[in-house]
């Protein structure tokens, strides 16, 4: 299962039509998801032209937004969805604090069946969670200053974080982690079952072994035919 199969999926089972993209880059996902209303939100997207016309073509609407998603969430995002959104898909700054707020905002206009799906919430290894503050820069610069031990060329950031901090301070959220595709956190409306004991301060500071120690309880990991087992019940 990857990030396509998996919002097409939930969307399907809740018979959704409205859909929001949170980094967009190369419009690879957005153009693939099925949905009638597609908004995608990204400062520096850059659509191939093919790509471009193939998430137009057979749509009641398709818009794309040149931002900062806190700018979309501050000034575009009530007149864009009047009647709430069926499904998120986060994948843009991957950090704990961009990553949060994002959810954070989307909550806000999150239709009570609907869904988010977070991206790159499992990382291998201590290289492919390296954290970054403002941009993916930062992760060249350190490579070209002498690398990061284990490098592989995947990275994820410490979106992982935001997980946690769901699981240990949402309770009126269900948030689970399919083992496929990076990590996909998928985040509804439901109670938490198994919220963590977490202080704010030991996530804020926790460094990669912190995950790695308790990652399946931490992330609350299943299986992709665990998750579709669950959301057929």
């Amino acid at each position: 299962m990857n990030r396509i199969t998996l919002i097409n999926t939930l969307l399907n089972s809740i018979k959704g039509n409205n859909y929001l993209e949170i980094g967009v880059r190369d419009g690879k996902t957005i153009t693939e998801i099925k949905a009638k209303f597609k908004i995608g939100v990204d400062p520096a997207y850059h659509l191939k032209r093919n790509l471009a016309l193939k998430g137009v073509l057979g749509l009641n609407d398709f818009k794309l937004f040149k931002q900062t998603s806190d700018d979309f969430f501050k000034n575009e995002a009530k007149k864009t969805f009047p009647d709430g959104i069926d499904l998120v898909f986060i994948d843009g700054l991957h950090n704990y604090d961009q990553s949060l707020r994002d959810v954070i905002n989307s909550l806000e206009f999150l239709n009570p069946n609907g869904f988010m799906v977070l991206h790159d919430c499992n990382p291998k290894g201590a290289a492919q969670a390296y954290p970054i503050k403002n941009s993916y820069d930062e992760v060249i610069e350190v490579l070209q200053d002498g690398g990061i031990e284990g490098w592989t060329g995947e990275w994820n950031g410490d979106v992982w974080k935001t997980i946690v901090h769901l699981r240990a301070f949402h309770p009126e959220l269900n948030v689970r982690t399919i083992d496929a595709d990076q990590g996909l956190g998928v985040i509804s409306f439901g109670q938490n079952h198994h919220q963590l004991n977490v202080e704010k301060s030991e996530l804020e500071n926790a460094e990669f072994d912190f995950l790695e120690q308790n990652r399946k309880r931490f992330l609350g990991l299943i299986s992709k035919e665990e998750f579709l087992t669950e959301l057929k019940a």
